[in-house]
């Protein structure tokens, strides 16, 4: 037997996703890299040896965990590509004799943080000191 079109329809209520979305999120992307750690666990840091062996190991990631962590290489690409451009003249004038790739530059950029462009300043989110 049919319901009658005027029976009303049951109504289900659901936890908002907004405030726990993020939060799951994260948590699936921390476990994603958690199992890339383990597999890459005795290779040594530098010489991109890590970086090698999360490449080579991604594979024997599930699904969504290669999606995942292939959107957030794609973050990191474009952040990187965004300071860059924003904080180049900054790292030729205040940072002459640090290579531009690797982490030192950005060392040397966040030392020199009440020297910096707007542009470089705002693309790197710095916490420093109130600008003067």
């Amino acid at each position: 037997m049919l319901p009658h079109e005027s029976s009303p329809t049951p109504t289900v209520s659901l936890p908002p996703l907004t405030a726990q979305e993020p939060r799951a999120r994260r948590e699936a992307e921390r476990n994603c890299l958690a199992v890339l750690e383990k597999l890459c666990q005795d290779v040594p840091p530098g010489s991109g040896r890590r970086r090698q062996c999360f490449q080579d190991d991604v594979g024997n990631l599930s699904p969504a965990c290669q999606v995942k962590l292939q959107a957030q290489a794609f973050q990191v690409r474009e952040r990187t590509r965004q300071t860059k451009a924003a904080c180049q003249s900054d790292a030729k004038r205040l940072c002459p004799k640090v290579p531009l790739a690797g982490g030192r530059i950005f060392q040397c950029l966040e030392d020199h943080a009440k020297e910096l462009s707007e542009g470089c300043y705002t693309t790197l989110e710095l916490d420093r000191p109130v600008r003067r």
